[in-house]
């Protein structure tokens, strides 16, 4: 009896089989998030001089330039306030990059010259040096 105990089910599995199937779905999800490498040169002036008739408008801050993906977008935002001298003496001072195209070049760099402008009262003042900084962020994508 215990012969056909285990004989049955596989007798009843051989005659069933032409008739039983059976089918695999998978299903995945991927993700991935593409980070590219980014680099950064600076070739920025830090003493910019002054003659007392001269015009402070238009002062040369410098360049970066960034190397990364062609054709990435890259925001470039430059904040300065004001520069104080020896004696605490304060001018206004305002940063901009000349480069409105924020769209990287087809070989992966762009070149961001930076242009400094100090207020008028400057040239008035007697105060030597001055002294003050800018921040540039950089938002790549």
């Amino acid at each position: 009896m215990k012969k056909i105990k285990y004989l049955l089910p596989v007798l009843f599995a051989i005659f069933l089989s032409p008739y039983i199937y059976a089918q695999v779905i998978a299903i995945g999800h991927a993700t991935a998030e593409v980070v590219e490498a980014v680099s950064a040169s600076s070739a920025t002036n830090d003493l910019v001089l002054l003659q007392q008739n001269a015009t402070p408008e238009n002062l040369d801050l410098g360049n970066f330039t960034l190397n990364g993906g062609s054709n990435s977008i890259c925001a470039v935002v430059v904040n300065a306030s004001q520069l104080t001298s020896e004696n605490g003496n304060e001018v206004s001072f305002t940063a901009n990059t000349s480069n409105n195209n924020n769209v990287m070049n087809s070989d992966g760099s762009q070149v961001f010259n930076f242009k400094g402008n100090a207020g008028s009262e400057i040239l008035s003042q007697n105060d030597q040096n001055y002294q003050g900084r800018y921040n540039v962020v950089f938002a790549y994508n």
